[in-house]
């Protein structure tokens, strides 16, 4: 999720301080390390170990992690430390109950942001430059884990879009300004250029250490006045090959490639700038159903409360925009009330 101009200081202040003194790939608390699932249509290529696709913890059959914060009791929700993280399940994408033992955040805990993926019996939850590891069998929660991009000058990342490919953990991502606006210009710039770049997972890191990829997977030139913002990555299989989509201020850009890691170009049909969801909605998350052959697509759009919600879009296709009639507010069991919540991402829960 994309912040003012102002909060990325507060934001990377409190990931520095995270990354230097959160803990280290030995300072794993209750985890028990690598364990690995599969998004629809990608090879899992692991064999062995016990594998349970639903457990007395986290029987659903997807996964929703998001971040809340107490918006309604006088609390700055612009501040990324007044964000925590938690990760529903549910059978239907729209309905959802809250999963034991999933909750964190709190200063410094690095809880904004988040994405989830489930890789054998290790559910993994990144936020911008840490992971936390939940075991599905045991319900314990790992402590907060610094991760690294190898090759990624600067502040590291922002905005996790993760995915498994081939057995290996695959982080899109927005890198991230130390003292800047990751999402948008500067003050002092008319026009600048934002790039979605991605990462594989290193070999025996179990999720700690990334080797970035060559070249970006989309760049696009946005305008500094009137403040323009291109950020919050997500990135999901569909029959046609990878559809990516990229937070546009309160509309979602989508983009097409054929190859995980290749270059991604913008859905014609949807015009220039190719957007799939046109002020309805940003900080989108997506994934396309191949039992049904139905895309979903989620948002961070403003209730009627003014609170921050998640809602959620059924379509056919990705050629046609979507407005705010298109769009059903998720339902979180388990949740209280008064929150904002913010921020989804979506993935299944197999192994």
């Amino acid at each position: 999720m994309a912040y003012p101009h102002s909060d990325y200081l507060k934001l990377f202040c409190f990931l520095t301080y995270t990354a230097c003194n959160g803990g280290s790939a030995g300072n794993q608390g209750n985890c028990t390390g690598a364990n690995a699932g599969v998004e629809p249509g990608l090879d899992a290529g692991f064999d062995g170990g016990q594998l349970d696709a639903g457990t007395a913890l986290v029987p659903g059959r997807f996964l929703l992690s998001f971040h809340t914060c107490a918006s309604g009791s006088g609390v700055d929700c612009s501040k990324p430390s007044n964000h925590r993280t938690s990760v529903a399940q549910g059978d239907d994408g729209l309905h959802w109950t809250l999963t034991p033992g999933t909750n964190y955040g709190g200063q410094f805990s690095g809880a904004s942001v988040s994405d989830v993926v489930r890789r054998k019996n290790t559910i993994y939850i990144y936020n911008p430059n840490t992971l936390h590891r939940y075991d599905v069998i045991n319900g314990t929660i790992s402590d907060s884990l610094p991760v690294t991009v190898s090759g990624l000058s600067g502040a590291g990342f922002v905005d996790p879009s993760v995915l498994v490919e081939d057995g290996k953990l695959v982080l899109f991502f927005l890198p991230g300004i130390m003292g800047g606006d990751p999402a948008g210009c500067s003050r002092s710039e008319s026009t600048c250029t934002r790039r979605i770049q991605s990462a594989i997972e290193r070999p025996g890191s179990d999720g700690t250490v990334f080797d970035l990829d060559s070249d970006n997977r989309v760049a696009r030139t946005i305008s500094g006045q009137p403040h323009q913002t291109f950020s919050d990555p997500s990135v999901f299989p569909d029959p046609a090959g990878y559809v990516l989509y990229v937070s546009f201020g309160p509309s979602v850009l989508a983009y097409r490639g054929t190859s995980l890691h290749g270059s991604y170009s913008a859905i014609s049909e949807l015009g220039d700038p190719p957007l799939l969801v046109s002020n309805a909605g940003g900080v989108p998350s997506g994934y396309f159903d191949f039992s049904t052959n139905q895309y979903w697509t989620y948002v961070t759009a403003r209730g009627p409360s003014g609170l921050s919600v998640i809602r959620r879009a059924v379509h056919a296709s990705m050629t046609r925009v979507l407005d705010f009639n298109a769009f059903t507010d998720v339902t979180i069991d388990g949740l209280a009330s008064g929150l904002s919540v913010e921020s989804p991402g979506f993935a299944r829960n197999t192994p």
